[in-house]
Protein backbone atom coordinates (compact mmCIF):
# COMPACT_ATOMS: atom_id res chain seq x y z
CA UNK A 1 0.00 0.00 0.00
CA UNK A 2 1.51 3.39 -1.14
CA UNK A 3 -0.60 6.07 0.96
CA UNK A 4 -2.41 3.91 3.40
CA UNK A 5 -1.45 3.71 7.09
CA UNK A 6 -1.17 0.22 7.48
CA UNK A 7 0.80 -1.98 10.43
CA UNK A 8 2.92 -0.12 13.21
CA UNK A 9 3.64 3.32 11.62
CA UNK A 10 -0.45 3.79 11.63
CA UNK A 11 -0.23 5.01 15.48
CA UNK A 12 2.38 6.96 14.65
CA UNK A 13 0.18 9.59 12.67
CA UNK A 14 -1.81 12.07 14.14
CA UNK A 15 -4.95 13.52 12.73
CA UNK A 16 -6.18 16.89 12.99
CA UNK A 17 -8.19 19.12 14.92
CA UNK A 18 -11.46 19.12 13.48
CA UNK A 19 -11.59 22.37 11.59
CA UNK A 20 -8.11 22.98 11.08
CA UNK A 21 -5.18 21.73 8.70
CA UNK A 22 -2.66 21.56 11.77
CA UNK A 23 -2.46 19.19 14.52
CA UNK A 24 -1.23 20.91 17.38
CA UNK A 25 -2.21 24.17 19.04
CA UNK A 26 -0.68 27.77 18.39
CA UNK A 27 0.12 27.47 14.36
CA UNK A 28 -0.28 30.07 12.28
CA UNK A 29 -4.15 29.64 12.22
CA UNK A 30 -4.84 30.61 15.17
CA UNK A 31 -3.18 34.38 14.60
CA UNK A 32 -5.80 36.95 13.71
CA UNK A 33 -5.40 38.83 10.19
CA UNK A 34 -3.48 42.07 9.96
CA UNK A 35 -5.97 44.73 10.13
CA UNK A 36 -3.98 47.25 8.04
CA UNK A 37 -4.41 47.19 4.58
CA UNK A 38 -1.64 46.24 1.89
CA UNK A 39 0.87 48.36 0.74
CA UNK A 40 0.79 50.37 -2.82
CA UNK A 41 3.89 48.93 -4.56
CA UNK A 42 5.77 51.10 -6.47
CA UNK A 43 8.31 48.78 -7.83
CA UNK A 44 6.27 48.27 -11.31
CA UNK A 45 7.06 51.95 -12.00
CA UNK A 46 10.93 51.44 -11.72
CA UNK A 47 10.44 48.24 -14.05
CA UNK A 48 8.59 49.82 -16.65
CA UNK A 49 9.65 53.34 -17.00
CA UNK A 50 12.87 51.69 -17.10
CA UNK A 51 12.28 49.75 -20.00
CA UNK A 52 10.35 52.52 -21.36
CA UNK A 53 13.70 54.91 -21.31
CA UNK A 54 15.44 52.08 -22.76
CA UNK A 55 13.22 52.17 -25.69
CA UNK A 56 12.75 55.77 -26.36
CA UNK A 57 16.51 55.99 -25.89
CA UNK A 58 17.39 53.24 -28.36
CA UNK A 59 15.06 55.35 -31.13
CA UNK A 60 17.15 58.13 -30.46
CA UNK A 61 20.71 56.92 -30.30
CA UNK A 62 21.52 57.18 -26.60
CA UNK A 63 20.14 53.97 -25.04
CA UNK A 64 22.12 54.18 -21.67
CA UNK A 65 20.91 57.99 -21.10
CA UNK A 66 17.36 57.02 -21.91
CA UNK A 67 17.84 54.12 -19.45
CA UNK A 68 19.20 56.02 -16.71
CA UNK A 69 16.40 58.92 -16.96
CA UNK A 70 13.95 55.98 -17.24
CA UNK A 71 15.37 54.69 -13.69
CA UNK A 72 14.98 58.24 -12.38
CA UNK A 73 11.66 58.75 -13.32
CA UNK A 74 10.17 55.86 -11.80
CA UNK A 75 12.22 55.88 -9.15
CA UNK A 76 10.93 59.13 -8.04
CA UNK A 77 7.06 58.17 -8.77
CA UNK A 78 8.03 55.06 -6.83
CA UNK A 79 8.83 57.58 -3.96
CA UNK A 80 6.00 59.25 -4.63
CA UNK A 81 3.78 56.18 -3.90
CA UNK A 82 5.40 55.04 -0.88
CA UNK A 83 5.44 58.95 0.59
CA UNK A 84 1.23 58.69 -0.20
CA UNK A 85 0.93 55.35 1.47
CA UNK A 86 3.23 56.36 4.23
CA UNK A 87 0.61 58.94 5.32
CA UNK A 88 -2.51 56.71 5.56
Amino acid sequence: MVNGAAGPTAALCRLSRPGTLASRGGTWQGARMADTPPSAAGGILIALCTIGGTVVGLTQGQVTIGFLAGLVIGSLGAVAIWLRDHRR
